[in-house]
């Protein structure tokens, strides 16, 4: 079985992963041996496909997922999850938003939850308004993680397993998880 598997989604965004994957795959080989990281491709533009899968084509490890139309982040991350093989699953969203340094302290947050959702470190007036927003969340969702939109996450297999996302709810994931009896933290 594939110890880790690193999900990365995108549509029209090629050059950026093109540049992501081998950044990625150098992260992951300082882990393990054994990984894999799976491009989900939500219904690109042909010259953007063929952008993206000319360039990943060579590098191992790398599979390339094609969705026949749009169906959003939620359904590609739903096709992600469920084509991963590892025991193991990291998430990182196409580009420069997240780096590949990630990983690592994703999986070691690991130990003390079976989902660590990423949050980002904010500072003067947009941490007090994020303070304010975050408020009715707390009252409906009932749940610490801060940032339930952040899509840099780490996740045991078995929270995973089974898991349909519909539309729009990658960004309740934690929440879906928690639900399910899972333990859910956060890494700054």
């Amino acid at each position: 079985m594939t110890h880790v598997s690193v999900l990365i989604t995108q549509r029209n965004a090629a050059s950026l992963v093109a540049r992501q994957v081998p950044t990625a795959c150098r992260a992951l080989r300082r882990l393990t041996s054994n990984y894999e990281v799976i491009v989900v491709d939500d219904a690109s533009v042909p010259d953007n496909l063929s952008l993206l899968a000319n360039s990943i084509a060579s590098v191992a490890h790398v599979q390339l997922l094609r969705l026949d139309r749009s169906c959003g982040l939620s359904a590609a991350l739903t096709a992600g999850i469920h084509a991963a093989r590892g025991q193991y699953l990291v998430n990182l969203p196409a580009g420069n938003l997240a780096s590949a340094d990630l990983i690592d302290p994703l999986l070691e947050g690991l130990v003390r939850a079976d989902l660590v959702v990423g949050r980002p470190r904010r500072i003067g007036w947009r941490k007090a308004i994020h303070r304010l927003i975050r408020i009715p969340r707390w009252f409906v969702l009932g749940l610490e993680v801060r940032d339930p939109e952040c899509q840099v996450w780490a996740a045991r297999r078995e929270a995973l397993d089974g898991l349909q996302l519909p539309r729009g709810m990658y960004r309740y994931l934690a929440t879906l998880v928690s639900a399910r009896g899972y333990r859910v933290g956060e890494l700054t």
